[in-house]
């Protein structure tokens, strides 16, 4: 479907402690299944990265404060690149109808339930990285 993805982005709020207490403080590097995968937990680091970096994916969960403002300076720098949405209101036809209305850039709406969010960090990236993968075939 697209290239391979070496480097992606993930911004979620819900990896706070996670990016806290394993990476700097606001940022964690860390590959995954082959994906050199940075994640933070706020859309202003999320930002300040996207000016420093170059992502061939972005992957963002739908509750981040700001990711709207992410997921659009990402689609500016990177027009081919996939971004995907983790949401536990994916599937609710409300929510795909709004960000339609609203041009919220994205490519794959991917439900996620609180139970999956608080799994062991491990798993949840390899969860993640699985998710950017699925562009690859």
């Amino acid at each position: 479907m697209c290239k391979m993805i070496n480097r992606a982005l993930y911004v979620d709020r819900h990896l706070y402690y996670f990016v806290r207490l394993e990476g700097d403080g606001s940022v964690f590097n860390k590959v995954v299944n082959g994906i050199d995968l940075t994640v933070t937990f706020n859309a202003f680091d999320a930002q300040k990265l996207l000016e420093e970096q170059s992502f061939d994916a972005l992957g963002v969960h739908l509750s981040t404060n700001f990711c709207y403002y992410v997921a659009v300076k990402f689609r500016k720098k990177n027009k081919r690149g996939p971004i995907i949405i983790h949401s536990g209101l994916a599937g609710d036809e409300f929510v795909k109808r709004d960000l339609k209305n609203m041009e919220f850039p994205y490519d794959m709406l991917i439900p996620v339930s609180i139970g999956e969010l608080l799994v062991d960090h491990e798993r949840r990236l390899e969860d993640i990285a699985r998710d950017f993968k699925e562009f690859e075939k």
